[in-house]
């Protein structure tokens, strides 16, 4: 408490102006003087009050704040009173142990005091005291750890968001859940979820970031032929494409594509001659013809393999060969 509040508490009880609570800051600025107005004489309150106490408010209340006594300078002013003990025929304040309560010196523990000089003990008792440790802001702070049916809840909520195009709404989602969780699984699982709400919201530099973190991590965990490492390589590699990062992506396409699909499973066979299909344009938009023509190749041998000799898609590649050949003469 500064000294001007508790000279507004002592000559003002129960009448304080209350601020409100948009506002106490701004009124604070413009300085305390403005909370409790011009306070009236102690005298007209207290008529048996000491003229020094009636200056010493008197200072404490000064508008002008450099003009205002220092709580240095209070206590100071106050101690002497102190010192005159209590008044005739009053009690006197005693500590637990009997003694009598000196208000100059602080507590030495609770219910105690520290006695005057002289001062003898009228009992001789002394309460136990029980430290009981107080938990850090931090750990009082502290979310609760994540469950799994949070994780999924979290991870399912952010897919219904992202089919509602509420990208950002699906990502706070999928943050404030990794934020919670402490199991190294729902770590990656929920980052990778992450991942595909900043691919498909064209946010492809985190995307790229999360996706190669995750390769990082299903490899450790499952190896390096694991199947989700190897659809995150896809899409880190087409993150660095819409970046123009065209190095960077055409190694991540190759890192991808010398691993063969599953040839049971659709997806994975289309993501890979996907895969062929941008090195072959990479190489190509490069400048690099023999390279292009050479993934052409591959991309067209890879198509008959998984799709037969009569798949549509190898009008376009047969095209694309042509056309390398020509501007290759």
């Amino acid at each position: 408490m500064s000294p001007y509040t508790a000279g507004c508490t002592t000559v003002l009880p129960g009448h304080a102006r209350a601020v409100n609570a948009p506002s106490q800051l701004r009124t604070r600025r413009r300085g305390e003087a403005a909370s409790c107005g011009e306070p009236p004489p102690l005298s007209r309150l207290r008529p048996d009050a000491p003229l020094e106490i009636e200056d010493l408010l008197r200072g404490m209340l000064a508008k002008d704040s450099e003009q205002r006594l220092a709580a240095s300078a209070v206590y100071e002013a106050l101690l002497p009173w102190a010192h005159k003990g209590f008044a005739k025929g009053s009690p006197h304040l005693l500590t637990a142990d009997g003694l009598e309560l000196d208000p100059c010196l602080p507590f030495s523990r609770p219910f105690g005091g520290s006695a005057r000089r002289g001062a003898t003990a009228a009992v001789a008792y002394t309460p136990t005291v029980v430290d009981q440790p107080v938990p850090s802001a931090a750990a009082a702070a502290a979310p609760a750890p994540l469950t799994d049916a949070e994780a999924d809840e979290a991870a399912g909520r952010a897919e219904q968001l992202v089919g509602d195009g509420q990208f950002a709404q699906a990502a706070d989602i999928l943050a404030a859940a990794l934020a919670r969780a402490v199991d190294a699984v729902q770590v990656e699982d929920l980052s990778l979820s992450l991942a595909h709400v900043k691919f498909v919201a064209g946010a492809h530099r985190e995307a790229a970031e999360l996706f190669e973190a995750a390769i990082a991590a299903f490899t450790d965990r499952y190896g390096a032929d694991d199947a989700e490492a190897q659809r995150c390589r896809y899409y880190a590699a087409q993150s660095r494409m819409e970046l123009r990062e065209s190095t960077a992506a055409l190694i991540a396409f190759n890192a991808y594509a010398t691993s063969e699909p599953d040839p049971d499973d659709p997806a994975s066979v289309t993501l890979h001659l996907d895969a062929l299909a941008q090195i072959m344009r990479l190489h190509a938009g490069a400048e690099h013809s023999p390279a292009a023509r050479s993934a052409a190749i591959t991309l067209r041998s890879a198509t008959v393999r998984h799709l037969g000799s009569n798949a549509p898609e190898l009008a376009e590649v047969d095209g694309f060969i042509s056309r390398l050949g020509r501007f290759q003469r």
